[in-house]
């Protein structure tokens, strides 16, 4: 009977502790929500100053495809303080998967042969939101975090500085 109790015991410890990190993970406070394809493609339809776009590894570099509208498929900078580049850390920034909703103020067509960060066009950003999944990638990050949402973002990227208010 004692073997039996110390078996349920060490098999419901991995358990506990996966628990317990989910639990500490997830706690955290929501602090701006995502928002679905389906509604990011429909602000598109109804105004042309919104694009989607994707992080992408172009050149050497990371920089953003457009996925949307009369510019689709070409290769952008995104520029302004309300920018992902400028409110997000590459945890949340550079990470293949995520799409932005960007509102646009305008766009100049200018192609840079930078290999670092070729584009076609400057979008200057007024502002943007998160099309979910929001992905992270902690592999080269200071912090560490196996459970996080993808529906939003939360207290700790904020704590970490992996966005900025």
């Amino acid at each position: 009977m004692k073997k039996i109790k110390i078996i349920i015991l060490i098999l419901f410890i991995p358990l506990i502790i996966y628990a317990y990190i989910y639990i500490k993970d997830m706690s955290y406070a929501l602090v701006k929500n995502g928002i679905t394809m389906d509604e990011a493609e429909s602000l598109v339809s109804k105004d042309n100053s919104y694009y989607i776009v994707k992080v992408d590894s172009i050149g050497i570099g990371k920089g953003y495809e457009c996925l949307s509208g009369m510019y689709k498929g070409k290769y952008v900078r995104i520029i302004g303080d309300e920018s992902p580049s400028f409110t997000c850390s590459d945890v949340i920034e550079y990470v293949d998967d995520n799409k932005f909703l960007i509102k646009t103020l305008k766009v100049e067509k200018k192609f840079t042969e930078d290999i670092y960060y070729p584009s076609e066009l400057d979008l200057y950003c007024e502002s943007y939101e998160f099309i979910t999944p929001i992905c992270r990638d902690y592999t080269y990050s200071k912090h560490e975090r196996i459970f996080y949402p993808e529906d939003y973002i939360d207290g700790y990227d904020l704590l970490y500085m992996d966005y900025k208010n």
